[in-house]
Order: C-alpha cells, then sequence, then structure tokens
C-alpha cells in the first residue's frame, strides 16, 4: 500500500506504508509459545505442545497486522500522511504528522479498530463453540484462547488512554473541544500510562492474591508494553512542545556544501566528505533540487568502482525527498523526519535549496530549551 505525501501545498509524494514490529513482539512470541504449551495435557509430546505454541502466536500476530491493515486502509482513502506503523501487541501505533489529520478522522480510525476487535472476538468464538461441538479439543484450545486474548484486547481499547482506540478518540474531543493538539495528546497519553501501571498493580494482585497465573501474567506484560508505548509518544509530544515556537531558519546548517549529480563518487569523498566531515549531501544542478546522497549509499559503492560511478547513480531522488521551508515550524519539521525516518531535510527557499535542517541538532536544541526552562 502506497500513501500520499505533501512536503509543500499542492506538491504530492507517495512512500510505501512500513509495519515494523516492535521489539516487545519477539518477548511477546515466546510469552504466547509459553502459555498455550502449558494449555495443552502432557498427553501430546513437547514438540507438538510447542508446535502448537507457535501457530498460535502467528495466528494472534496476523489478526493484529490485518486489524492494522484495516485501520491503515481507511486513512489511505482519506489521504493521510503516514509512512510509518509501529506494530505493538495490542496494535499498531502510526506516526502520523499533525498537520495531515483531524479529530474527526483520529475517532473514525479509533472506532475503525474498536469494531474490528470486537468483530474478530466474536468470529474466533464462533469458530470456538462450533470446533468444541464438533469435538476437536486441539484446535478448540487454540481458539479458545485466541477469543479470551481478544476479548480482553476489546476491553483494554475501550479504556480512554493514548495509544488505544478509546485514548485515540479521547484525544479527538480534547482537541476538537480545544484546539490543541499537543495538550490533547498530553492527556491523553498521561492517561494510558496510568493504565498501564494499574494494569501491571493489578497483574501482580491477581498472580499473588489468586493465583490467576494466566490471566496475571498477561495483564503485567500488557500494561509494561502500553507503558512503553504511551511513554515514546509523550516524549515526541515534549519535543514538539518545545521547538512550537521555533522555525526552521533559526535552526539549520545555512552554508552546507552541495554536489552535481556528474561528480564522481571519488570526488565526493576525497573533496567533501573527507574535507568537511559531512554525511548528506544535497544533489543541485542550476540551483534545482534533484535528490540528496548520504554516507550509506556511498559506502555501498566498491572502492575499484568509485571513479566511474557517479552522483547520479547513487542519489535518492528529489520525488523521494521530503523539504522543509525557512519560515516552517521546526516542530513540523522533526515530525516529519521522525514519521518519514530521515535524519535530515533540505531547505528550500521557493525552489532554491539555502541549508540543510537535522534531527540531531533539533533534539539538541530542544535539550537545552528543556534544561533552561524555556
Amino acid at each position: 500500500m502506497k500513501v500520499q505525501t505533501s512536503s509543500r501545498p499542492g506538491e504530492k509524494k507517495y512512500f510505501p506504508i512500513r509495519l515494523r514490529l516492535h521489539y516487545t513482539w519477539f518477548l511477546a512470541f515466546i510469552f504466547i509459545m509459553a502459555v498455550v504449551a502449558t494449555q495443552f495435557p502432557e498427553a501430546y509430546s513437547f514438540w507438538r505442545r510447542l508446535l502448537l505454541g507457535v501457530a498460535t502466536a502467528l495466528i494472534f500476530l496476523i489478526m493484529i497486522i490485518i486489524r492494522q491493515l484495516a485501520v491503515n486502509f481507511i486513512a489511505y482513502r482519506r489521504n493521510v500522511m503516514y509512512r510509518r506503523v509501529t506494530l505493538y501487541i495490542f496494535g499498531g501505533v502510526p506516526g502520523i504528522v499533525r498537520e495531515y489529520t483531524s479529530p474527526v478522522l483520529e475517532i473514525l480510525l479509533g472506532s475503525a479498530g474498536l469494531m474490528f476487535s470486537l468483530l474478530v472476538t466474536g468470529l474466533f468464538y464462533l469458530f470456538f463453540a462450533a470446533l468444541v461441538v464438533a469435538g476437536n479439543e486441539l484446535w478448540g484450545g487454540i481458539l479458545s484462547w485466541l477469543t479470551f486474548v481478544f476479548a480482553l484486547l476489546t476491553v483494554f481499547h475501550i479504556i480512554p488512554g493514548y495509544p488505544l482506540d478509546g485514548g485515540r478518540i479521547l484525544r479527538a474531543l480534547i482537541w476538537r473541544a480545544t484546539g490543541d493538539y499537543d495538550r490533547a495528546t498530553r492527556i491523553s497519553t498521561w492517561l494510558g500510562e496510568g493504565l498501564a501501571l494499574a494494569c501491571i498493580a493489578g497483574g501482580l494482585l491477581v498472580l499473588f492474591l489468586n493465583q490467576l497465573w494466566l490471566f496475571g501474567i498477561t495483564l503485567v506484560f500488557s500494561g509494561w508494553v502500553l507503558h512503553r508505548a504511551a511513554a515514546q509518544i509523550n516524549r515526541l509530544t515534549l519535543m514538539r512542545r518545545t521547538l512550537r515556537n521555533v522555525t526552521v531558519v533559526d535552526t539549520m546548517s545555512g552554508e552546507y556544501p552541495h554536489v552535481t549529480p556528474q561528480m564522481s563518487v571519488a570526488q565526493l569523498i576525497q573533496d567533501y566528505s573527507l574535507v568537511t566531515g559531512q554525511y548528506y549531501f544535497p544533489v543541485v544542478s542550476d540551483d534545482k533540487l534533484l535528490g540528496s546522497v548520504r554516507l550509506q549509499s556511498i559506502k555501498s559503492v566498491p572502492k575499484k568502482l568509485r571513479n566511474s560511478t557517479t552522483v547520479a547513480k547513487i542519489m535518492t531522488p528529489s520525488r523521494n525527498l521530503i523539504v522543509a521551508y525557512m519560515n516552517q515550524s521546526a516542530a513540523d519539521a522533526f515530525e516529519q523526519m521522525v514519521e518519514m525516518e530521515f535524519d535530515e531535510m533540505p531547505v528550500m527557499e521557493g525552489d532554491r535549496v539555502v541549508g540543510t535542517v537535522f534531527q540531531d541538532k533539533l533534539i539538541h536544541l530542544a535539550k537545552i530549551k528543556t534544561e533552561l526552562r524555556m
């Protein structure tokens, strides 16, 4: 699937949406396999129980991916800009740039996620009931666990804490009422973090007081993953708030070397990379931005081919770039770089490249402003 993006009014670009598994999924996989393997009687061999655990974990992951793809499709139909979706055990967290979304759309996407979870829970229960009637204990056991987990997931998402669906809807309502996107995000993510801590505490109580190991461990693990996601979003929101009154022209590197598409990679290394110590270069011809070249692309060229390989062959073309403008908010530029997974962006004045803005420089500036309480 591809999604429309825009780096300036009237300009449309398309980038593939990437589903990225958060590292907690690897822990979730082990957890699901272990839980499911212990639910079957010892009459089944260890390896068979392990395979059943793997199958259950894969089914669960596939359903979470399908759930997110359904939400992605709705966003795509509304021409919403996002390239990256981080997939947690409770679902995907898209990094939608503030400029390209709205309260109404956020309510629509949150409601779609809730409805999908409810639908999947119902389908799993129907399959489970049919298998029980048929006397298929093997797949019935797997479906009973999946029904339980998706029912828990549905209840989980109803609670108004971001990045859960209920929290997404709450954020949209606060945003619509106050007109302040950052404030709405802070409030909803604080609730998300509070819910996560409550889940962890509740899970520990269930474990030690009632000895309900499956339910307790599931609550603790889900709460921990949710807290990680909400805390990450809170940090990004703090960055937005800190950089809100800063413009790109205040933070860009103005005198930044440009290279031409006809230049050889060997010349680029000798005359630019080794002299300036820079790792990113806009590619310009007649003051027109044609693309950019990064250190990774330079390194990919074998030494014996560097004299014969031109910059044009290794550059990222301008159609795959996003650009910043001098009077643009630094907060918006930072959000775009995080979303598009770029470490830097060329800065334009009209159609002319006038500098480069770097993500690490914006992070450093925000850190200083926070420490000085400015």
